[in-house]
């Protein structure tokens, strides 16, 4: 029994960070990018999907994968623009006591978001999912160095921005099928 719940401690602790649902090539040109909202549905969550989507254009804007990066308003993009969407489908603060007591990743707070790039035309062509990893401090050290819902939204934009980098230079991404 014990060498049961390792071993399922040791998948939750290696999980991946971003799954992809479905993925095209990029177009041959994907030069224009048009940033949209990241929705989400309570106001705490809207509020963490705003440091997701700060985190996110920055990481874009510094990677250079693309020409130009339109935020929220692409109406002057032309038709070559793809059209990045998102969705904040899990916001949980988690449980301190647990991380007390327990550690080893239990009782951490967790973010996952979806999210889908759709060309000029409207077809999809890529959409992935990404959560949240970190275990953060356990124990005593929780208490001194608490993980941060706005970090842990940060991180998760960031990694949303490389999995669409590595995409648009065609590199290949972890789990992906081309369609």
């Amino acid at each position: 029994m014990a060498s049961l719940v390792l071993a399922s401690l040791l998948l939750l602790a290696c999980s991946p960070d971003v799954a992809v649902n479905m993925v095209k090539p990029p177009p041959a040109s994907p030069a224009l990018l048009v940033v949209g909202e990241i929705e989400a549905q309570d106001p705490e969550a809207r509020r963490l999907a705003r440091f997701m989507r700060e985190a996110l254009l920055d990481r874009l804007l510094r990677a250079e994968a693309f020409a130009v990066i339109y935020d929220r308003d692409g109406r002057s993009a032309g038709a070559n623009a793809l059209l990045l969407e998102g969705v904040l489908t899990e916001a949980d603060a988690g449980n301190e006591a647990l991380r007390f007591i327990i550690g080893s990743g239990f009782g951490r707070p967790h973010l996952a978001a979806s999210f889908r790039v759709f060309d000029h035309e409207g077809a999809a062509r890529i959409a992935f999912s990404a959560t949240s990893k970190e275990a953060g401090p356990t124990g005593v050290a929780g208490h001194w160095r608490p993980l941060s819902m706005e970090d842990l939204a940060r991180d998760l934009g960031r990694s949303a921005a490389d999995a669409l980098v590595r995409w648009s230079r065609e590199k290949e991404l972890a789990g992906a099928v081309m369609f």
